[in-house]
């Protein structure tokens, strides 16, 4: 979801020049507990977003949002629409989705899982892991493979600690392209604010800009973030209670 409103913001900039008041820009942190009405919030700021660009656009706008819930609708229906949602956003982006935006997002997630390792620390002795080499002749599906990876290092994580999680599936849907790592990382990125928020982690990362970049630094940003989670996975695995940790 806040992928879908961080896109559904840069379709509204690019736009935005032909509006004398585009909509302010929301700050939404990752609450300790997430609700239905957490989502809810953040979709309804992208629904915000998109009518600021079918105005800017000046695109006549005859829908109006529907403000009624569903209650048969369960988490996994709400994870594919706006997985949906996503994907037609890349469409009509002026600006596609480059490899600094994907270098952003990973080198985001390396910042809060060495926040999570550092809370973590003097329970466990913990070693930083050495830096890899960047790695010529990287492909986005050659990143989308190891963050996959990644995701499914932390569903294991997850699992053993007891936290729910929605589930991926295994298939990987080729031509792999930056826009589809960006999304997959900012999955991940989203779930490692909700472990940090867990204890007690309550820092707000700002994407940078990181223009110029190439896959294989992405990819070397990647390892990064298999390198710290395979830590916390060790961790986990002798102290399943990590998160109930003060």
């Amino acid at each position: 979801a806040l992928t879908l409103r961080q896109k559904a913001g840069r379709l509204c900039h690019e736009t935005a020049q032909y509006l004398l008041a585009p909509p302010a820009v929301v700050q939404f942190s990752i609450p300790k507990t997430i609700t239905s009405k957490n989502v809810y919030e953040i979709v309804s700021d992208a629904w915000s977003q998109i009518r600021c660009a079918k105005a800017g656009l000046n695109i006549n706008d005859n829908s109006e949002q529907n403000t009624s819930l569903d209650p048969t609708k369960t988490f996994t229906d709400v994870f594919k629409s706006i997985v949906q949602a996503n994907r037609q956003l890349n469409l009509i982006l002026e600006q596609p989705i480059e490899q600094g935006d994907v270098y952003a997002v990973v080198q985001l997630s390396n910042a809060y899982i060495v926040d999570i390792l550092d809370k973590l620390a003097p329970v466990w002795s913990l070693t930083a892991p050495t830096l890899p080499e960047v790695q010529t002749d990287k492909t986005p599906i050659d990143i989308y493979k190891i963050m996959l990876k990644n995701f499914r290092i932390i569903q294991q994580i997850a699992n053993d600690s007891g936290i729910d999680m929605l589930q991926l599936g295994s298939e990987i849907q080729t031509p792999i392209t930056s826009t589809d790592v960006f999304d997959l990382s900012s999955l991940i990125l989203s779930e490692l604010r909700y472990f940090a928020s867990q204890v007690g982690i309550d820092r707000i990362y700002r994407l940078k800009s990181y223009p110029d970049k190439v896959p294989s630094e992405v990819y070397q940003q990647a390892l990064i973030v298999e390198a710290h989670l395979q830590i916390l996975e060790d961790f986990t695995k002798t102290y399943p209670t990590w998160t109930k940790i003060e």
